[in-house]
């Protein structure tokens, strides 16, 4: 990184040999030339000044500045007539001593600046739950955190924030849940929201005393309670084998040398009377499978075992259904006082048949509801208590159609027992449009009394078993009377049709009639308009018919015309 250099005064020449102290000089017979920075610590974001005097005048001086990482800024300076110089160094925030090198190619000086804001990050396999880290030389007047960095450089955690502080210390727990362990840990200093230090620490092996899943980190114990444990980061070539250590400093070794592995787990059970206070587990390394050259390879902190608290009272809980054995819903059984039992009742059940099942209705515990329609519910055992899920017993409705292809009427569907359920059908179904249709005609179930009124399209049935009901329907087909050449000067009765009369204004009249029902029909003739003098006479019928009067049985749909002609007197 190049930094651009400023051309001082001559004033601080003098300031140099009063202050011999923040020079560096190099070795006798080399060179007169000195080089010095105008303090020797920087806060993480100030500005280092840095000043040369004795190089050639008028020359090229390179100040090559060499981190604290290693990595190296050359800074390019002109001396000025009497060998001075002054350049300027920007600290990016990184920690440690700055070593400073000057030279014109002939003359070189050194010397050397620390930045004084300090982040230490430490972690031991004598105590390797946690990765510590301690942070000093801070500035009251800002505000610090830091932040936790896995080896995959997943942030698992930030501190608090402090403010008006010069130190503060924070630590980060290494549980056995995470996904990456091993490896290189980060650990980032921020200052103001802006990161001032970064450091690595290298976790190359843990171990943990854990619950049974071997997930979660477990740090107290009672008597008589299976401590679980697990290691990794082991070397598959050595042999490994797990030790406590008591607080009357009594050694018990769990398990035998175990070698081929990278990870290992196991579990040792307190006696009922085990010692109480701080154990700690060890991880023992060595050579062979006799456990030559023992020696320690990774620890835990410290984990307490304590005095086992007598057995809380148990009480039974008994969960019922009423209709009772219709379902046996899980949780019945012997429970530690105080312990909260969790119920769910399934919200249907099925019945003796599959036009029959149960709908849950509400829990009651001890004669006490729990309201209706919820499911799910939470008894707290302070005593015995009993538990009732109430089921309300529900009856399949089947809605059909006579005949089949006649559309279903509705209604059908799952209703409680003994309700009256509203059904209904349409009074007609077209079949061709214009020309036939189905009329409806009513109501048949099993039992006829239940239907309110089983010839009504829209009414009621009462479900007090499973029922099948069906709208029957009957066929009909339009059949339409017309006549030919009556004009309307005619007013008196041209046909008679089931002993209705039509006359000319009523002409074309169209009839849905059932399908093999029978009907009758007459064309009169003559029909005299003025006597003497005009009148119809009829000549024949067509379609359906081709007489003058009969009677018809219903098998189609069609038109029947009465043809007539004009005679006169």
């Amino acid at each position: 990184m190049k930094k651009f250099c400023y051309v001082g005064v001559l004033f601080l020449v003098l300031v140099l040999l009063n202050f011999p102290a923040m020079f560096s000089f190099s070795a006798a017979g080399e060179s007169s030339a000195v080089l010095w920075s105008d303090k020797k610590d920087y806060f993480p974001d100030e500005t280092a000044r840095i000043f040369g005097y004795g190089f050639a005048p008028f020359s090229q001086v390179n100040v090559t500045v060499v981190r604290p990482d290693l990595n190296s800024d050359i800074i390019v300076a002109n001396t000025d007539e009497f060998g001075y110089f002054e350049c300027h160094y920007q600290l990016d925030g990184i920690h440690g001593t700055f070593n400073v090198t000057a030279t014109d190619g002939v003359n070189t000086a050194t010397t050397s600046f620390q930045n004084c804001l300090f982040l230490i990050v430490k972690w031991c396999s004598h105590c390797c739950w946690y990765i510590k880290v301690r942070a000093v030389a801070l500035k009251p007047w800002k505000s610090y955190y830091v932040k936790y960095f896995d080896p995959n450089g997943v942030e698992r955690r930030q501190s608090p924030t402090y403010s008006g502080v010069v130190w503060f210390k924070d630590n980060f727990t290494i549980v056995p849940s995470l996904p990456d362990i091993l490896g290189w840990w980060t650990v980032k200093l921020y200052e103001n929201d802006v990161v001032r230090r970064i450091k690595c620490v290298y976790v190359g092996k843990m171990v943990w005393t854990t619950d049974s899943t071997y997930n979660n980190l477990v740090t107290s114990f009672n008597q008589g309670e299976t401590i679980y444990f697990k290691a990794i980061g082991l070397n598959p070539n050595m042999y490994y084998k797990f030790m406590f250590k008591t607080p009357s400093g009594n050694k018990i070794y769990v398990g035998d040398w175990t070698t081929g592995v990278e990870t290992l787990t196991g579990s040792y059970t307190l006696p009922p009377d085990a010692e109480t206070g701080s154990w700690k587990l060890h991880v023992r390394e060595a050579s062979d499978a006799s456990g030559t050259c023992e020696h320690h390879y990774v620890d835990t902190c410290y984990f307490e075992v304590t005095v086992a608290p007598p057995p809380p009272p148990r009480y039974y809980l008994t969960v019922k259904t009423d209709p009772e054995g219709i379902v046996t819903i899980p949780g019945e059984g012997w429970y530690n006082a105080s312990t909260y039992v969790n119920l769910t009742a399934p919200d249907l059940v099925a019945g003796p048949a599959n036009n029959i099942r149960y709908r849950f209705d509400y829990w009651d515990v001890d004669g006490v509801s729990q309201g209706t329609g919820i499911t799910d519910i939470t008894v707290f055992m302070d005593a015995n208590h009993t538990a009732t899920a109430h089921y309300v017993v529900q009856y399949y409705l089947n809605m059909t159609a006579n005949p089949p292809d006649v559309t279903v009427p509705s209604g059908e569907g799952w209703y409680d027992a003994n309700t009256t359920v509203s059904i209904f059908a349409p009074e007609f179904v077209s079949v061709v449009a214009g020309a036939s249709r189905y009329r409806f005609d009513s109501w048949t179930t099993a039992d006829m009394s239940e239907i309110a009124d089983p010839y009504s399209y829209s009414t009621t049935v009462y479900l007090d078993k499973p029922k099948t009901v069906t709208a029957n329907y009957v066929k009909q087909y339009k059949i339409t009377f017309e006549q030919t050449g009556v004009d309307s000067d005619y007013t008196g009765t041209i046909l008679t049709v089931d002993g209705n009369d039509y006359d000319y204004s009523s002409l074309p009249v169209s009839f849905w009639w059932d399908e093999g029902s029978t009907h009758t029909f007459a064309y009169y003739s003559p029909l005299v308009v003025t006597p003497n003098l005009k009148r119809y006479v009829w000549t024949s019928t067509t379609g359906l018919s081709n007489q003058q009067s009969d009677t018809i049985t219903v098998t189609t749909n069609g038109t029947i015309t009465g043809n007539y002609k004009t005679q006169y007197y």
